[in-house]
């Protein structure tokens, strides 16, 4: 009976940490993609994503 009621409220916290993911990842990427919008790229300046550099 313990696993069960551990694994449901396991479910219910990984969805509504997924939904709330989900909205605010969304509008984080839309504020990065109006800040990208706005500038003006320089290919003297190297950019770093992640692991990788160009």
């Amino acid at each position: 009976m313990r696993l069960v009621v551990i694994f449901a409220l396991l479910l219910f916290l990984s969805g509504c940490s997924f939904i709330c993911y989900g909205r605010i990842g969304a509008q984080e990427l839309r504020n990065v993609e109006l800040k990208l919008e706005s500038q003006v790229a320089d290919p003297n300046i190297p950019v770093d994503i992640g692991l990788f550099s160009l």
